[in-house]
Protein backbone atom coordinates (compact mmCIF):
# COMPACT_ATOMS: atom_id res chain seq x y z
CA UNK A 1 0.00 0.00 0.00
CA UNK A 2 1.35 3.42 -0.97
CA UNK A 3 0.99 6.59 1.07
CA UNK A 4 -1.07 7.99 -1.81
CA UNK A 5 -3.52 5.10 -1.33
CA UNK A 6 -4.28 6.30 2.19
CA UNK A 7 -4.06 10.08 2.12
CA UNK A 8 -5.60 12.73 -0.11
CA UNK A 9 -3.15 13.56 -2.91
CA UNK A 10 -3.23 17.22 -1.84
CA UNK A 11 -1.81 16.38 1.63
CA UNK A 12 0.75 13.62 0.94
CA UNK A 13 3.66 16.07 1.13
CA UNK A 14 2.21 17.61 4.31
CA UNK A 15 1.93 14.15 5.94
CA UNK A 16 5.53 13.33 4.99
CA UNK A 17 6.69 16.66 6.45
CA UNK A 18 4.68 16.16 9.64
CA UNK A 19 6.20 12.73 10.29
CA UNK A 20 9.74 13.46 9.14
CA UNK A 21 10.96 13.07 12.73
CA UNK A 22 11.40 16.73 13.63
CA UNK A 23 7.91 17.35 15.04
CA UNK A 24 6.31 16.58 18.38
CA UNK A 25 2.62 15.76 18.85
CA UNK A 26 1.55 19.41 19.07
CA UNK A 27 3.40 20.33 15.89
CA UNK A 28 1.98 17.34 14.01
CA UNK A 29 -1.59 18.16 15.00
CA UNK A 30 -1.02 21.76 13.95
CA UNK A 31 0.40 20.72 10.56
CA UNK A 32 -2.19 18.10 9.58
CA UNK A 33 -5.73 18.87 8.42
CA UNK A 34 -8.28 18.66 11.26
CA UNK A 35 -11.01 16.74 9.43
CA UNK A 36 -10.66 13.11 8.36
CA UNK A 37 -12.15 13.83 4.94
CA UNK A 38 -9.43 16.45 4.33
CA UNK A 39 -6.69 13.99 5.31
CA UNK A 40 -7.66 10.43 4.39
CA UNK A 41 -8.81 9.48 0.90
CA UNK A 42 -12.49 8.65 0.57
CA UNK A 43 -11.66 5.32 -1.06
CA UNK A 44 -9.37 4.21 1.79
CA UNK A 45 -11.75 5.45 4.48
CA UNK A 46 -14.76 3.69 2.93
CA UNK A 47 -12.85 0.46 2.34
CA UNK A 48 -11.27 0.40 5.82
CA UNK A 49 -14.54 1.12 7.65
CA UNK A 50 -16.30 -1.52 5.57
CA UNK A 51 -13.58 -4.08 6.40
CA UNK A 52 -13.71 -3.25 10.12
CA UNK A 53 -17.51 -3.46 10.12
CA UNK A 54 -17.35 -6.84 8.39
CA UNK A 55 -14.85 -8.16 10.94
CA UNK A 56 -16.91 -6.81 13.86
CA UNK A 57 -19.96 -8.63 12.53
CA UNK A 58 -18.18 -11.98 12.22
CA UNK A 59 -17.32 -11.65 8.56
CA UNK A 60 -13.95 -11.66 6.88
CA UNK A 61 -11.82 -9.07 5.14
CA UNK A 62 -8.44 -8.93 3.45
CA UNK A 63 -6.42 -6.23 5.20
CA UNK A 64 -3.18 -4.52 4.25
CA UNK A 65 -0.32 -4.40 6.75
CA UNK A 66 -1.20 -0.74 7.36
CA UNK A 67 -4.84 -1.56 8.12
CA UNK A 68 -3.73 -4.32 10.50
CA UNK A 69 -1.44 -1.83 12.27
CA UNK A 70 -4.33 0.64 12.60
CA UNK A 71 -6.49 -2.03 14.21
CA UNK A 72 -3.70 -3.28 16.47
CA UNK A 73 -3.05 0.27 17.68
CA UNK A 74 -6.70 1.05 18.21
CA UNK A 75 -7.76 2.38 21.57
CA UNK A 76 -9.83 -0.74 22.22
CA UNK A 77 -7.14 -3.34 21.61
CA UNK A 78 -5.31 -5.08 24.44
CA UNK A 79 -6.63 -3.22 27.46
CA UNK A 80 -9.89 -2.34 29.15
CA UNK A 81 -10.71 0.18 31.85
CA UNK A 82 -10.86 -1.25 35.36
CA UNK A 83 -13.01 1.52 36.81
CA UNK A 84 -16.52 2.60 35.76
CA UNK A 85 -16.31 4.20 32.33
CA UNK A 86 -18.76 6.16 30.22
CA UNK A 87 -18.21 7.01 26.56
CA UNK A 88 -19.92 10.02 25.02
CA UNK A 89 -20.37 10.61 21.31
CA UNK A 90 -22.28 13.19 19.30
CA UNK A 91 -24.11 11.39 16.52
CA UNK A 92 -23.27 14.08 13.96
CA UNK A 93 -19.56 14.32 14.92
CA UNK A 94 -17.71 15.20 11.73
CA UNK A 95 -14.29 14.00 12.97
CA UNK A 96 -14.82 10.83 15.00
CA UNK A 97 -17.07 8.20 13.38
CA UNK A 98 -19.82 6.78 15.59
CA UNK A 99 -18.46 3.34 14.70
CA UNK A 100 -15.27 4.16 16.64
CA UNK A 101 -17.22 4.84 19.84
CA UNK A 102 -19.45 1.80 19.34
CA UNK A 103 -16.42 -0.41 18.70
CA UNK A 104 -14.71 0.77 21.89
CA UNK A 105 -17.92 0.34 23.86
CA UNK A 106 -18.46 -3.22 22.60
CA UNK A 107 -14.87 -4.20 23.31
CA UNK A 108 -14.85 -2.68 26.79
CA UNK A 109 -18.25 -4.20 27.57
CA UNK A 110 -17.01 -7.67 26.61
CA UNK A 111 -13.78 -7.18 28.59
CA UNK A 112 -15.21 -6.03 31.92
CA UNK A 113 -18.82 -4.98 31.54
CA UNK A 114 -18.42 -1.80 33.59
CA UNK A 115 -18.96 0.66 30.75
CA UNK A 116 -21.79 2.84 29.51
CA UNK A 117 -22.24 4.74 26.26
CA UNK A 118 -24.31 7.80 25.50
CA UNK A 119 -24.92 8.90 21.92
CA UNK A 120 -25.98 12.55 21.89
CA UNK A 121 -28.43 13.46 19.15
CA UNK A 122 -28.52 16.89 17.55
CA UNK A 123 -31.58 18.98 18.37
CA UNK A 124 -34.07 18.93 15.46
CA UNK A 125 -34.29 22.33 13.81
CA UNK A 126 -30.94 23.45 15.26
CA UNK A 127 -27.42 23.23 13.81
CA UNK A 128 -25.93 19.75 14.12
CA UNK A 129 -23.59 19.01 17.01
CA UNK A 130 -20.21 18.63 15.32
CA UNK A 131 -16.98 17.56 16.97
CA UNK A 132 -16.33 21.15 17.99
CA UNK A 133 -19.87 21.94 19.18
CA UNK A 134 -20.80 18.67 20.89
CA UNK A 135 -22.24 19.42 24.35
CA UNK A 136 -20.73 16.20 25.72
CA UNK A 137 -17.95 18.27 27.26
CA UNK A 138 -19.98 18.86 30.43
CA UNK A 139 -21.70 15.46 30.51
CA UNK A 140 -18.78 13.68 32.24
CA UNK A 141 -18.85 16.28 35.02
CA UNK A 142 -22.46 15.37 35.80
CA UNK A 143 -21.65 11.64 35.53
CA UNK A 144 -18.67 11.93 37.90
CA UNK A 145 -20.88 13.82 40.32
CA UNK A 146 -22.87 10.57 40.77
CA UNK A 147 -19.77 9.00 42.35
CA UNK A 148 -19.29 11.89 44.74
CA UNK A 149 -22.79 11.70 46.21
CA UNK A 150 -22.94 10.01 49.64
Amino acid sequence: MLISDVFQSSVVDIVLEAFAGDNDYDAITEILPKKNEDLVSEQFRTSFLSNVSSLMNGGSAILSAFEIALIENSLDQGWAPSSPTKLYHCKDDDLVPELATESSYNFFKSANGNVEMEIIESIPGSPQFTHETCPALLSPVMWFDNFLQP
